[in-house]
C-alpha cells in the first residue's frame, strides 16, 4: 500500500496578509483574491505558480518583489508564477584566477510580494503573498505519529495512516479523515517565542509530585530543552500557570510558588482565568469589578515574578450548569457551587482586551503576549465560539481590538 502523504508548509514567522479585498465604488463592485497564502519553491531558481479569482479587474501588477525574486501575472490564465534568485550570499564561492568579484549579492530566500490590482474604472485593491525557498523533510518513513515540526519554511510529508510509535501497523486510507486544517490546508506560519517550543505548566505542584523531587523535574525541564536545541530549535520557553485561589477541589494552591518558580527556571508566568486571583465573592459578581481587581493583581504579579508575566482575559464566569439542578444553590458546598460573573457582555469584554492591549503596548520592553479564557468551556461560562444569543460577538471583540475592523 502506498503511503499517503500531507504536505504542511511550516514558517516561524507570522505573516499579516490580506487575501481578500471586496470593494463597491459608486456602482463599481471589484474584488481580487489568491487561492493560496504562501508560494513555495524547492530549489534556487526554480519556480511555482499559483492561482487567482478577479471580478472586474483588468490588470495585476507587482508592486514590491522581494530582492532577487521574480513574478509575472498571467491574466488570461488567472495565474501568478513566482520564480526564486538562483544564487545568495552566503552560496559558497570560488574564483578563478585572474576573475573579479562580482559586486555584493543580495538576494533573499523568503519575503512577501505586494500585488495590486486595477479595475476598468480606475479603482485599486492590493493583496500580500508570502514566498520562499522551501526545504522538503521526507517523515513517511519514521515509526511513529507524532512528529516534531520545527522548521521555517518547510514542506513536511508525513504518512498519516500509521497507527502508532514504533509499530509498522496501518490503517487503509479511506478510513482517514482530515479532523481540522486551516483553509488553505497549510498551518498557517506558526511563530514560536524567542525560537523556542512553548511549553506551559498549569499546575506546577503536581508537575514536581509526577517527578518525585524538585531536583528531578529540573533535570527533565533541561532534557527537553537539549532535546529541542537537537531538534533546530533553540530550545524550550517554560510557561508557568500561576493561581492564588483553587477552583477544581483536588487543586491545592502551592505555598512556594515564587521559589518553583525560580528553582525550575521558568522563562515567563501566566494566568488562566481572573477568578484563580479574584474569587466572586456574589452569587452575581460584576465582570468589571473582577476585571479591576484583576489589572491590580496583573501589577503585583510583574513586580514580584522577576519574568516575563502575560495576562490574562476572561470572558466569562459561570460554573452552574455543572450543578445539581435539582439542589439549592449554596456556596458552602463548594465547586461548582459558586459565584458567576454578571454582565460580561460583548462590550465588556472587548473593553477588558483593549485595556490589556493598551497596558501591554504602554510597556516598550514587555512581553506582546496574552491569552483569553476560553475557547469552549461552555459549561463554567467562558468561551468565544457563536452562540444562539450573542452569536459571533465575542470573536468579532478579538477581531476589532487586535485586527481592526478591516479585512
Amino acid at each position: 500500500m502506498k503511503n499517503l502523504t500531507m504536505k504542511i508548509f511550516v514558517g516561524l514567522f507570522v505573516v499579516a496578509t490580506v487575501l481578500l479585498q471586496s470593494c463597491k465604488k459608486d456602482s463599481e463592485t471589484y474584488s481580487f483574491l489568491l487561492n493560496e497564502r504562501g508560494a513555495f519553491v524547492e530549489e534556487p531558481g526554480g519556480t511555482t505558480s499559483l492561482g487567482f479569482t478577479a471580478i472586474n479587474i483588468s490588470s495585476v501588477t507587482p508592486t514590491t518583489v522581494p530582492q532577487g525574486w521574480s513574478v509575472t501575472v498571467d491574466m488570461n490564465e488567472r495565474r501568478i508564477s513566482v520564480t526564486a534568485p538562483t544564487t545568495f550570499p552566503d552560496d559558497p564561492k570560488t574564483l578563478a584566477d585572474g576573475e573579479e568579484e562580482e559586486e555584493e549579492n543580495t538576494n533573499v530566500r523568503f519575503g512577501t510580494v505586494y500585488l495590486t490590482g486595477r479595475s476598468s474604472g480606475g479603482s485599486s485593491v492590493s493583496t500580500s503573498l508570502y514566498v520562499s525557498l522551501a526545504e522538503t523533510v521526507d517523515l513517511t518513513g519514521q515509526p511513529s505519529n507524532c512528529y516534531i515540526i520545527n522548521k521555517s519554511n518547510a514542506r513536511y510529508c508525513i504518512d498519516v495512516t500509521r497507527k502508532g510509535e514504533d509499530t509498522e501497523a496501518t490503517m487503509s486510507p479511506a478510513s482517514v479523515a482530515i479532523l481540522w486544517e486551516t483553509p488553505y490546508k497549510v498551518i498557517e506560519f506558526p511563530k514560536l517565542v524567542d525560537g523556542k517550543a512553548y511549553f506551559s505548566v498549569y499546575d506546577v505542584q503536581k508537575f514536581v509530585e509526577s517527578f518525585g523531587s524538585l531536583e528531578a523535574t529540573k533535570a527533565a525541564m533541561d532534557r527537553l530543552r537539549e532535546k529541542a536545541v537537537a531538534a533546530g530549535l533553540k530550545g524550550v520557553h517554560w510557561n508557568l500557570v500561576v493561581w492564588g485561589n483553587p477552583i477544581l477541589p483536588v487543586e491545592k494552591v502551592p505555598a512556594n510558588t515564587l521559589e518553583l518558580l525560580r528553582a525550575l527556571g521558568f522563562d515567563s508566568a501566566t494566568s488562566y482565568v481572573w477568578i484563580h486571583h479574584c474569587w466572586p465573592a456574589d452569587t452575581c459578581t460584576a465582570y468589571n469589578s473582577v476585571r479591576d481587581a484583576y489589572m491590580a493583581y496583573w501589577d503585583k504579579a510583574k513586580a514580584e515574578y522577576g519574568v516575563p508575566y502575560y495576562p490574562n482575559v476572561t470572558m466569562g464566569w459561570d460554573p452552574s450548569p455543572r450543578t445539581n439542578q435539582q439542589k439549592d444553590w449554596n456556596p458552602a458546598y463548594g465547586y461548582p457551587y459558586s459565584g458567576i460573573l454578571c454582565d460580561n457582555t460583548p462590550e465588556n469584554f472587548r473593553a477588558a482586551l483593549q485595556m490589556t492591549k493598551d497596558r501591554l503596548l504602554a510597556d516598550p520592553d514587555g512581553p506582546r503576549i496574552l491569552n483569553i479564557n476560553c475557547w469552549n468551556e461552555w459549561t463554567e461560562g467562558s468561551y468565544l465560539e457563536p452562540d444562539s444569543t450573542h452569536g459571533m460577538k465575542y470573536l468579532e471583540a478579538v477581531r476589532d481590538v487586535f485586527a481592526g475592523t478591516e479585512p
